[in-house]
């Protein structure tokens, strides 16, 4: 669950009660800068002072409606008038602002789209203004992204650090701000109270305290926004302009499991990368062994061409490839607090050259004026191309490794996946796509990338698969060790050991106490004036509580079932069907304004009354929308034809598509159709990382500490619901993807939940405790969003 100010809850289900308690409550984190930490933290002086928000925690207080109120602080916002969104904004045949209400009919149901409900949040940015997604050239030509690690691109005018394991990353006005995160042995204090973070970005794009090994840049750059040109499984790549509404000017693609980040600009562009020297004064001697080691290749001196840096211990000429080693200190006594190594690649025949810097604390290199590539490469022909590889060592044998492999560049990566029911046995193939970095045309591709592939991948390699495993080792990093494979593909196999819809009583002895409770609930649904009556009555109108209204009837139908209480099961199945109905036509609105709306600028199908913020920052529809799977696939069960596409089905379909949609539409072609239709574009599994092999809450992702995901759980009732409702419904493409959503997210759950091998969380937080509570993108958290209660802790995860 992922909200600032809003109450959450804990679950507990004895026999067929459910008893819920709600606190309030929001990580702290001393680390986070003064702007976000004002945002965050609970009981802040701004809140208190302002009146409207009495009793309300943390700095920006949302109402119910999920509007900000005006006790936020100013300071966070990074001007008043927010920079007008990118040109283009929207994708292609995107309608202008609607201004009538509009239903479309998806077989028995129906969806709203065109004027949003009333209440319902608009989408926008991460500091609450209104606009368009940051995405331009092929990327808006596919549907909006959101609920990813690097959704803070989409939503914001540069980004909140991304970390694409196992680098971590900041998009700024001045380029790509790279970093290996790691806790250095010398960080006494990694872990206290609960929390552990790698290494991160001190703010939203800065790099005045020198928390960060480079910058992949161009001279003098200082783009108005950061915007996403396009994205596949896991990989996106980011466009830097010289000026609002103006020619790209530097691209760089990087993504999970990818150690290179690959950079090119446009015709009379150069590449310039600094090297961070923080807390060095610098000099040629400190380039050679302090905070900046130059150890392979050589670079140009710009006045004369003789070598400026080089390696002391060869006689080496300036050349195409550089190794450097980047290290951090601490200023009163020097300690080494971090080691990054890394390749530093230009196009073949090119050479890198130094030239100034405005800073004492960098060293600026850059590829030499007129090297440029040809056609037919990933960036425009006369432009230039660089590769910056993460090395796991300062050896030479590894640079020319990741040297050759540089040519390589991800075109596409795509994930498939199989089930066999006989071995119940899921597959998924990895897939990377490559073409050749340096342009040329008809130029094959000699070279095969570099994958650092995570536990949860490397300990289940299906035995055919392809490739070739090296000795390469990123560690630590926040999912453990990232093993290094050469090939352009991988498979993993998992296995499915099957689900039931509800568990059968354990002991027969206990049935007719368990029939009494059952008979006394059967027995309030009829009855007027009681509080057993006013809790059958639809209690809550948001797709949160009001799903797990109808989860609750869900269990008393399975129950009712087990101890032989006919009329309690008809009873609550008529109730189930009535109510999951009026949920999926939104054209029955009887006062209760509940249904699904089409956001046809974020392509995004958002249940109204929305909470948690799952309307105007896309949060947690994975564990909302659970609670409507499972009840669909309760009532398909037990109704011929229910669950068919022209009944009810085609509308079930659309809530799982928001958030597990298995279909890539063509790039631009179905963004063209009119608003409304019975297949709106959603993007490819929205909410599910593919690569990371686990879904993520906040649908922007605005956080110092990248993404997170606490309730596994109700991730897991979330692809039991696919699973369940595609086997009734005989669904088997369905039924599939809900056996690869809950088979890979087991797996995960394992590994980075409650790290059942020993090897993933950090040493001295492990010795405290046995499972997360949040897994964040740098790290996690041994509590939730609204409590650090323990019995809450382990029953979400």
């Amino acid at each position: 669950m992922y909200s600032t100010c809003a109450a959450c809850w804990s679950i507990f289900i004895i026999s067929t009660t459910i008893v819920v308690q709600g606190v309030q409550g929001r990580v702290s984190d001393p680390d986070i800068p003064n702007h976000l930490r004002d945002l965050l933290q609970s009981d802040t002086a701004q809140c208190s002072q302002n009146s409207a928000c009495a009793g309300l925690a943390g700095n920006c207080c949302p109402t119910d409606d999920g509007v900000y109120l005006q006790c936020c602080d100013a300071s966070f916002f990074p001007s008043s008038s927010p920079a007008p969104p990118p040109s283009p904004v929207s994708p292609p045949g995107t309608p202008g602002p609607p201004s009538t209400v509009y239903f479309q009919q998806v077989g028995s149901g129906a969806y709203r789209y065109g004027t949003r409900p009333d209440g319902m949040g608009e989408l926008g940015a991460c500091d609450g203004s209104s606009g368009a997604p940051y995405l331009t050239g092929t990327a808006a030509g596919k549907p909006v992204p959101t609920n990813d690690w690097w959704s803070s691109l989409v939503f914001s005018r540069h980004s909140f650090p991304m970390y694409p394991h196992p680098l971590s990353l900041v998009a700024s006005a001045g380029g790509l701000v790279v970093a290996f995160p790691q806790n250095s042995p010398a960080q006494e204090a990694c872990c206290t109270p609960e929390t552990y973070d790698y290494r991160t970005m001190d703010s939203v794009g800065s790099t005045n305290t020198g928390q960060y090994d480079l910058i992949i840049g161009l001279a003098g750059l200082d783009s108005p926004s950061t915007l996403v040109s396009d994205y596949t499984d896991w990989t996106v790549t980011a466009e830097w302009r010289r000026s609002e509404g103006g020619d790209g000017a530097l691209w760089s693609t990087f993504g999970h499991g990818m150690p290179m980040i690959y950079s090119h600009t446009a015709q009379s562009e150069q590449i310039h990368i600094t090297l961070n020297t923080w807390h060095c004064t610098f000099s040629h001697e400190l380039a050679n062994g302090g905070c900046l080691s130059l150890w392979y290749g050589a670079v140009a001196n710009t006045a004369d061409g003789t070598p400026g840096l080089s390696n002391p211990d060869a006689d080496a000429e300036p050349g195409a490839v550089l190794g450097v080693t980047i290290r951090g200190v601490t200023p009163s006594d020097a300690r080494p607090q971090w080691e990054s190594h890394y390749a530093l690649v230009a196009a073949p025949g090119c050479h890198w050259e130094q030239t100034t810097s405005a800073s004492a604390h960098q060293v600026v290199v850059r590829v030499e004026a007129g090297c440029s590539v040809e056609a037919g490469g990933p960036g425009p022909e006369g432009g230039q191309a660089a590769v910056v590889a993460l090395l796991t060592t300062a050896s030479v044998t590894e640079l020319e490794l990741f040297a050759a492999a540089a040519e390589a560049f991800p075109q596409n990566t795509s994930v498939t996946w199989a089930y066999d029911a006989p071995s119940a046995q899921v597959s998924s193939h990895f897939q990377v796509s490559a073409s050749r970095m340096w342009g040329g045309e008809g130029a094959e591709v000699t070279a095969e990338p570099l994958l650092a592939l995570y536990r949860h991948q490397w300990r289940y390699l299906a035995e055919d698969t392809l490739g070739e495993e090296t000795e390469l080792v990123y560690a630590p990093t926040p999912r453990g060790e990232m093993r290094v494979r050469r090939g352009s593909s991988f498979s993993t196999r998992y296995t499915f050991r099957g689900m039931v819809p509800a568990w059968p009583l354990a002991q027969t002895e206990v049935s007719d106490a368990v029939y009494a409770e059952v008979d006394s609930e059967y027995q309030a649904t009829f009855a007027s004036g009681s509080a057993a009556a006013s809790y059958w009555a639809p209690r809550a109108s948001d797709t949160y509580w009001g799903g797990k209204d109808i989860g609750r009837i869900t269990h008393l139908l399975h129950t009712a079932e087990q101890v032989g209480h006919v009329a309690a099961a008809e009873r609550f199945l008529e109730l189930l069907q009535e109510r999951m109905e009026d949920w999926l036509d939104a054209r029955t609105d009887d006062g209760d304004g509940i249904g699904f709306y089409y956001d046809a600028t974020w392509h995004a199908f958002i249940g109204y009354k929305a909470s948690y913020f799952s309307d105007s920052q896309m949060n947690d529809h994975e564990f909302h929308y659970a609670y409507f799977l499972l009840a669909a696939a309760a009532v398909a069960e037990r109704v011929a034809g229910w669950g068919a596409e022209s009944e009810w089905g085609g509308m079930l379909k659309l809530v799982v598509a928001d958030v597990a949609s298995a279909v890539r539409p063509a790039d631009g072609a179905a963004l063209t159709a009119a608003e409304g239709g019975a297949a709106p574009p959603l993007p490819f599994l929205r909410q599910l990382d593919p690569y990371a092999g686990h879904s993520w809450a906040s649908g922007q992702g605005c956080f110092m500490e990248g993404n997170n995901l606490e309730s596994s759980s109700e991730a897991m009732n979330f692809a039991s619901g696919i699973f369940l409702f595609g086997a009734a419904t005989g669904d088997e493409a369905l039924r599939d993807l809900g056996i690869y959503y809950y088979a890979t997210y087991a797996v995960a759950i394992e590994e980075y939940w409650f790290d059942v091998e020993g090897e993933v969380f950090e040493t001295r937080w492990a010795a405290r405790y046995r499972q997360t509570g949040i897994l964040w993108s740098n790290g996690c958290k041994y509590g939730t969003w609204w409590t650090d209660n323990r019995e809450e802790i382990h029953g979400v995860a």
